[in-house]
């Protein structure tokens, strides 16, 4: 193999590595969009569930402790750093909408970047064939 055809391939070789990072990073957001989309699902059932009414609410993987629903209006954010506020259900609604937004623009982008980063290997594809 003579010189150029190699930085070829080592170029086609990293631009495949952060293809397949990308495609990766792709999976985890779509992963979080269903995950926030289960979440604002639960806040609309809290929201209608009668006060009182028993749950089961999950303390890790697999287990869970009894409760009573003491308020149907009203959740805890983490908001960072520890910190968690009150917010209202319509308020959380947001929260968790804007999240999504920003998340499907990552995910956008991400797209983006792949689909050019594609199109590149199979050039480096076509030419590393040719060089053969």
């Amino acid at each position: 193999m003579d010189q150029e055809l190699q930085e070829k391939y080592m170029q086609f070789q990293t631009l495949h590595q952060q293809a397949m990072q990308s495609q990766k990073q792709i999976q985890q957001i779509a992963d979080q969009l269903v995950e926030l989309n289960l979440i604002k699902d639960g806040l609309v059932d809290i929201s209608k569930t009668n006060l009182d009414t028993e749950l089961l609410v999950p303390l890790s993987s697999g287990i869970f402790v009894k409760a009573k629903l003491m308020d149907n209006t009203e959740v805890v954010v983490n908001v960072g750093n520890n910190v968690s506020v009150s917010k209202t259900m319509n308020q959380a609604d947001v929260l968790i909408d804007e999240q999504i937004t920003q998340l499907q623009k990552v995910q956008h982008q991400l797209t983006s970047d792949l689909s050019k980063m594609e199109m590149q290997l199979k050039l480096f594809e076509e030419q590393i064939m040719k060089e053969k």
